[in-house]
């Protein structure tokens, strides 16, 4: 690897590690028809469930970020 490629790969490391230090203070808003069951419908509560729903929270969760859906 030369000194450029060197150069190139470090600024990209650099700039996805701030990135996600500056990425843990966001909220992640999401939108959702909510009318394929089993991935994203309407529960009888109003509260929008499903495997999708439930996925988008994890990521979420692993990410550091607040979630909105």
């Amino acid at each position: 690897m030369n000194l450029l490629h060197k150069i190139v790969a470090s600024a990209g490391f650099l700039t996805l590690a701030l990135g996600s230090a500056h990425a843990q203070n966001k909220e992640l808003v999401v939108g959702s028809s909510a009318t394929y069951r089993p991935f994203a419908y309407e529960s009888p509560s109003k509260e929008i469930v499903g495997y999708d729903v439930d996925m988008i929270k994890a990521i979420a969760q692993k990410a550091g970020l607040k979630i909105k859906i």
